[in-house]
């Protein structure tokens, strides 16, 4: 009977271990770069790749139009942060994913929004994209700045 109990833990021991080592390939899976697709809108410390897409999905957003984007922003250790905006036509879902950035807070942040709203010549960008009226009073509501 005690082998039987030797056995038993011994093999709970290596399937933890195992369970382990596959959490954490998961996480230097998501630490790697991440490679935008063409759709993408890439935010790189002030530069825009895909501007007109995103205008796009504003000028959707203003009129009521459903639209999908997501926006790629990158640290300044060049790591991705994702986030992506779902308008079904009254709402926008936006969905923050932080876990590729060594340095934020690793969790993926959810927010429901009424409106996204542009605001030109502020006192430090040209050009910023805000959400507003969201449910979340935490959450960094700017999502592309240039």
């Amino acid at each position: 009977m005690k082998q039987l109990w030797i056995i038993i833990f011994a093999s709970c021991f290596v399937l933890w271990a195992c369970e382990e080592e596959t959490s954490s390939i998961d996480n230097k899976e998501l630490l790697q770069d991440y490679n935008p697709i063409s759709t993408d809108i890439v935010a790189t410390h002030g530069e825009i790749e895909n501007l007109d897409r995103f205008k796009e999905f504003f000028d959707h957003v203003s009129s009521g139009k459903p639209d999908w984007i997501r926006v790629v922003s990158y640290t300044e250790e060049g790591d991705a942060i994702l986030q992506e905006l779902d308008y079904d036509g009254e709402t926008i879902q936006s969905k923050l994913d932080s876990r590729r950035d060594r340095f934020g807070s690793g969790v993926v942040e959810r927010m429901s929004c009424m409106k996204l709203e542009y605001t030109q010549n502020t006192s430090r960008y040209d050009h910023v994209y805000e959400l507003k009226e969201c449910d979340n009073d935490e959450y960094n509501r700017t999502v592309i700045w240039y």
